[in-house]
């Protein structure tokens, strides 16, 4: 599990870099290949995978609004330029 998630880090990050400056498009291109990671890695199909990669997207996103509410972040952190 740990392997998975170092291995999705750079997933995120690598693919983020590349396409993820591209409106929608980029962010959905990346999620897909975490979501291909996920299916690599555990048994159970396409299905449970993008659930897995959707619940870990808003984790991300639940936890960055709150560290961004306690101004420990900022909202560009999830994508809300100028705030």
């Amino acid at each position: 599990m740990i392997v998975t998630g170092l291995i999705g880090a750079v997933v995120w990050v690598g693919g983020g870099a590349l396409v993820g400056w591209i409106p929608l498009l980029g962010q959905l291109l990346v999620l897909l290949v975490y979501t291909w990671l996920v299916n690599r890695r555990y048994p159970g199909g396409w299905a449970d995978a993008l659930k897995i990669a959707l619940i870990a997207w808003f984790v991300t996103l639940l936890v960055l609004s709150v560290l961004a509410t306690l101004r420990f972040t900022t909202y560009e952190a999830i994508g809300v330029p100028f705030a």
